[in-house]
């Protein structure tokens, strides 16, 4: 999976770098500044992940059996925990403990394609107090083939007991340059480019 933007896929090289040597954690801590594209990097760190034919630093190949299914929405080892809708529709502004405990008892079956289950929960910093606690101990008790990703712009909103049992992946703001060639490359030459960088402090997402 090629991602659209290079601070992207310069993250995600590392993250296979890391997979590749063995180290990658049980607990992954996705974060940054908002508009970065933190979540379509959390998607192909899940691809790469349930790819049952990739191999050290490639991508998910996108063709295998769990390929398919993750992209099509139907693989039975990928869940994902978010914001629910209240009884009127409104999403809710807190993440519950029945979700987390629901995760942690699928990250402890035995997966149905591959070797693999990913769990994603987004916004993390939605966590309420008693869903971080539950969080925090199915952190506390790894499992080969299993992975917790966590996605926030705020990761200071979690627990440091959280925090500090994840390994942390940050897509950081670009370099002016790197910024600027980017925009250009998305929306073509201009004044325009410089100005929007100087106006957004540096940010190309906004």
């Amino acid at each position: 999976m090629h991602l659209n933007s290079p601070w992207q896929q310069q993250c995600f090289e590392r993250v296979l770098q890391v997979l590749d040597s063995g180290r990658l954690a049980h607990g992954l801590l996705i974060c940054g500044p908002e508009r970065l594209g933190k979540h379509a990097l959390m998607q192909a760190i899940t691809a790469r992940l349930l790819c049952t034919d990739a191999r050290g630093m490639q991508a998910a190949c996108g063709h295998c059996r769990a390929c398919r299914l993750l992209a099509a929405e139907t693989h039975p080892d990928y869940h994902a925990v978010t914001l629910l809708p209240n009884d009127k529709g409104v999403l809710k502004k807190e993440i519950g403990v029945d979700q987390i405990r629901q995760i942690s008892h699928i990250l402890g079956l035995t997966a149905q394609v591959g070797s693999t289950i990913v769990a994603a929960v987004h916004p993390a910093d939605a966590l309420n107090h008693a869903a971080a606690n539950a969080l925090l101990k199915t952190l506390e008790e790894p499992q080969d083939g299993r992975y917790l990703l966590l996605l926030t712009s705020k990761p200071h909103r979690l627990p440091a007991t959280v925090r500090s049992r994840c390994q942390r992946i940050e897509v950081k703001l670009p370099d002016r340059e790197v910024a600027s060639q980017w925009l250009r490359q998305q929306h073509g030459t201009g004044p325009d480019v410089s100005r929007a960088l100087q106006l957004t402090e540096g940010h190309p997402g906004r």
